[in-house]
This record gives C-alpha cells, structure tokens and sequence, in this order.
C-alpha cells in the first residue's frame, strides 16, 4: 500500500491516526480500505479501493505510484524512507501477510526486492569480470519441467547457490533448490528437493558479460504427498548460463540444467531414465579474492620555468680536432679478421696508414692482416691535426699435424684392414689412393686387391703435412680331399688315387703343413658297427699317404664319425652314398715369393 505525499497530511488531518509503523504492518487490503476512507469520506472503501486499484495505485503495483509521485512534496514518510524503500520493505512485508498473490509469488519479490536493494546499494560502482579467490552466494527462482511420464505441472522453483572461483575460468558450485508442484491427472503435491555440486567454465571472464557452462553430479530427493513416501536418486546434470556484472561484488545471473536421473516412480512406471530442465534467475553475491589495483594518480606537471634569456657571448674559437681509433680483436691468427673503427670531430679530414688512405669522418672496416700491424688516424681541419694509434698483433698459425695407421699392416687377399687418421692444426684432410676428401679425423676399413701404401694429406693455414702406412696383402693356399666308399668297405678306390696324390704334393711344398681326416658312414648297420667301420676308412687313407708318398705321421691324425654327421638323405641309395665317405683337411699356407 502506498500514500500519495501529497495527501498523507490531508489523510492524517481526517482523523486517520495510525502510525507509520501500525500502516506499514497493515495487510494489503487492510491499507487500501484505510485509504480509501481516508481519501475519500462518504464512500465505500470499496469503491474507493476498486477507483485507486484502477488508477493503478493498489499495494500490488505502487511502483507505478512511486515513479510518477517522487518529488512531489515533503512529508513525514519522506523524511524516514526514500519512495524505493518504502516500495522494498513493503513488498517484503507483503510476502510475510496473510496473502499471496500466485504460487512462488512471495519468494520472487522478495528476491526481486534483494535486486532493486542491491541496485541502490552499487549503483555508480565499476564492474571488474570474473575474478579468481572468490566466494559467491547466489539466490535464485525460476522455473521447473518434469518429465511426461512424471504427470507433474511446470511449477516454480527456488534455491540457493554458493561457490567458489579456483581461476578466473574454472569455478566449483553447490546447489540446492525446492521445487513444489501438484499433479496433471489429480490433486497429490509433489515437493522436489534438488542438491548438486557442480563444476563451472567460464567464457571470456574478463568482460562485463560472462556466459559459462556448468557440469555435476547431486541427488533428487521426492517427497510424494499421496504415498507419503520420500525417494532420493542420484542425478547428473549439465547447462549453462551467463553472469552479468554489475560490480565486482554482485551479478545478476540466468542458468539452465538440464537434470538426468533412473527412477520407477514408487512403481508407477519400469525404471527408467528421466529428464528434467530447471531454469532460473538471481543474484550472485561475490566476498573475497584480489582487489584490482587503483588507478595512479598523476600529479599535474607543474608550469615550466621560462629562464631569463642571457646575454650573447662572445663567439668561441674553432675548437681542435679529436682523434680516436680502436682495433677490435688486438691479437689474431693469421687469416683472421679484426675490426677497425674510428671517429674523427671538429676536422675536414680523415687518413689511416698503414694500407687504408682516406677515409670518411667516422666509420668501421674489416681486415686480415698478415702480420703485427701499428694503425694510425690522421683528423685534419684547418686548425690543426690530431692522431689516433691502435695495434693489431697477428700469430702465425701452427704448422698441421698428419697421423695415418693401418691395423692390421698385413692381410690375406680378400681380408680387410682399417685405416685410422688425424689431423691437427688443419682444415681440410685427403688419403690416397681411392678415399679422397675424408674428415680431419676418423676410421675407415680397406680391402684392397693388392699391397697398397696410403698417403694422409693435412693442409692447414700453417702449411700442408703428410702421412703414410702400407697394407701388405699376401695370398693364402689351401687344399682339402674327399674319398667316397662302398657299403660296409674301407678300400680306397683307384680312382681317387690321383686326388691323394696331389695332397701328397702339397704336403711336401709346405712340410709346416698338417692335416685331419675324418671318416664317415652311412646307416647300414648298427651304431658301433658303423663307428669301427669309419675310423678304419679313416686310417686307410692315412696310411696310404704315410706308405705311398712318405709323409710323416706326426703331420696327420685319423679320427671316425660312425653315422653321427650325414651330409645327405639316408632313405636314398644317392644320399647313403655321399654319406660314405672320408674328409681330409689341411692348414692354408701363403707361398713364398719368388726372388
């Protein structure tokens, strides 16, 4: 309810004596009656409170009273509480009567009440984004949508929400939120109590408009009138919302869940997975985290000092010329570079001697000279000259080092040795033959078809250095025989005579030369037959070198194998052949060369 100023004086002087206290705890309907007596003397409170209803001046709407009335004169209720005060505590007042306007209707004024409150409060404030380190409460109410199979009305909701920012992006919240709804096929109230914490990402928090989304995991707790039962599901939900600073200490904010949970209803329906969507509306109080730092303050430069301009002096006599010259290294090796610079002041002139002449006034150039070299800067003008003197010593570079081995010196044809270089006090290496360019140090193996002597090159700006090592390769001859026999016999065939020969003569050349022959047979038979059978074919050709060509005992041994190493299939007449046999093997010797 709401008194115009202008007539709260005409309203009190009629007799009406309540106080501002008795007026303001007064139900709605209460007051409009008062009023209307008041205003109006001789009529109905009814008419007079159905005129000031539809002049738009009821208790339900005076913020319309108070936006067109502010101002209008000075009252005892002015002087207490401003007109949006009034309108404030009046609401909230309203809410705690003994009316209601609509289901939820008390605790969305009441919130919107908190809003204008807020409002007043940091109206003019800067806003600072979303900060890290804060806590925040948020007051919400909004709307709640069951699932279809649930049979429940969209009713309102209302909570409460307090958090906590980790980063400016990355936020924790819980939530709780009440929910009271009646049924679509009859009357049985349901009453929802949603608890959840969730974990929230916030988009661009920098700016005055934050969107986030928000992801959790909580419990649904339902209180069904008609079973007097209470069930309690977990549920998941996820959405998203947006924050809109007003300061850096409170926000308004809408959100959107959508919640996720498995119920059967008390058995109405399978267990099944429902869906319902929450949306709501509220204020987000922020407490604690990292103020932003003032601004500096700029003091004002002060006016500047004009100082009295002197006197003329006496103008000054051209001043000497400046020499200066540098050398940058002051030692190199020979073939380096150093860096002359220099600056000549107050002269028309400038010469640097040795091998530079003229030059510009200032400047830089780069040498190599080939020896100690003194530099001097000659700056003439017409009042004179002046010198500069900078000196350079250059070393003669260390004369290269060349290192070639060949490990082993010696091998035989077909073998390999390795060729190991260095080279020091050089910047480029070369070995001859066949290798060419190769790096300053390294390793390379080598199988040359013949004696070979390698030559290591190293140059350097010392000069060139060379090394040298030779790879002897020596040819190495070897022989071996093979006898064959018939089944179950040691008798050498005439045959092989000739093959036996010949390893007679290569032992006579090379009497350094020994030699093992092994004796072999086939499966016929058994195992210890065979055995005998193999060492006596063995010895058959061992003697036969001993009695035939003389050679000595002691540079031959025998030893049989039995059938233990075929060499071939014993299923075939083919295979058991080639196992009967003997193999004789001898050292390989390198020939001496003819002179």
């Amino acid at each position: 309810m709401l008194i115009a100023p202008g007539r709260w004086s005409s309203a009190y002087s009629r007799g009406v004596r309540t106080s501002t206290t008795q007026w303001l705890s007064r139900s709605c309907s209460e007051n409009e009656r008062v009023w209307g007596m008041s205003l109006s003397p001789g009529k109905t409170s009814y008419n007079s409170a159905a005129r000031l209803r539809m002049q738009g001046y009821t208790c339900c709407n005076h913020e319309h009273w108070c936006n067109s009335h502010t101002g209008t004169g000075s009252t005892a209720i002015e002087g207490i509480l401003s007109c949006q005060a009034i309108t404030l505590w009046y609401k909230t007042r309203q809410c705690r009567g003994d009316f209601s306007l609509m289901k939820g209707g008390c605790m969305k004024r009441r919130i919107v009440c908190l809003a204008a409150a807020a409002l007043l409060t940091v109206a003019g404030s800067a806003w600072a984004g979303n900060q890290a380190g804060v806590f925040s409460v948020s007051p919400f109410f909004g709307g709640y949508i069951f699932d279809g199979v649930e049979h429940q009305e969209m009713s309102p909701t209302v909570g409460l929400r307090a958090g906590y920012n980790f980063t400016k992006n990355l936020g924790a919240e819980g939530a709780f939120g009440f929910t009271s709804s009646d049924g679509t096929k009859n009357d049985s109230n349901l009453r929802v109590y949603n608890y959840n914490l969730d974990v929230l990402y916030h988009f661009i928090p920098d700016s005055q408009l934050v969107p986030f989304i928000a992801a959790g995991f909580g419990g649904r707790s339902a209180e069904y009138e008609a079973f007097d039962k209470m069930r309690t599901r977990g549920a998941f939900n996820y959405g998203a919302g947006v924050k809109y600073f007003l300061t850096d200490e409170v926000a308004f904010r809408g959100d959107v869940r959508h919640l996720i949970f498995k119920d059967d209803l008390l058995g109405q329906v399978n267990n099944q997975t429902l869906h319902n969507v929450e949306y709501s509306v509220g204020i987000s109080f922020l407490f604690g985290g990292a103020k932003p730092a003032p601004a500096p303050v700029v003091e004002p430069k002060p006016a500047p000092v004009v100082a009295p301009v002197p006197p003329p002096a006496p103008k000054p006599a051209p001043p000497a010329p400046e020499a200066s010259l540098a050398v940058s290294p002051g030692s190199v090796t020979k073939g380096e570079a150093v860096t002359i610079t220099w600056a000549c002041k107050n002269s028309d002139s400038a010469d640097i001697q040795p091998g530079i002449g003229k030059v510009p006034p200032q400047g830089s150039r780069t040498l190599s000279p080939a020896d100690n070299t003194d530099y001097i800067l000659t700056c003439s003008s017409a009042t004179g000259s002046a010198t500069s003197a900078a000196s350079v010593g250059v070393t003669q570079p260390a004369a290269p080092v060349a290192t070639l081995t060949a490990i082993p010196a010696a091998i035989t044809k077909g073998g390999s040795s390795t060729i190991e270089w260095a080279c020091q006090n050089a910047t480029a290496a070369d070995i001859q033959p066949d290798l060419g360019t190769v790096q300053l140090q390294g390793t390379q193996k080598v199988s040359p078809e013949g004696s070979a002597d390698y030559t290591l090159t190293c140059s350097g700006a010392g000069g060139k250095a060379t090394s040298n090592a030779k790879v002897t390769v020596t040819e190495q001859l070897c022989i071996k025989l093979e006898v064959e026999f018939d089944t179950a016999k040691a008798d050498i065939k005439k045959k092989y005579h000739a093959e036996i020969g010949k390893v007679a003569e290569f032992l006579k050349t090379y009497p350094e030369a020994t030699g093992t022959i092994e004796g072999h047979t086939d499966n016929v038979g058994g195992a210890d037959y065979n055995l005998k059978l193999s060492q006596r074919r063995a010895d058959a050709v061992m003697t036969y070198l001993i009695e035939k060509y003389g050679i000595a005992k002691g540079r031959l041994s025998a030893k049989g194998f039995g059938l233990t190493k075929p060499i071939a299939d014993n299923k075939t007449a083919a295979g058991r052949q080639k196992n009967r046999r003997i193999l004789a093997t001898f050292d390989c010797v390198i020939p001496a060369k003819k002179k």
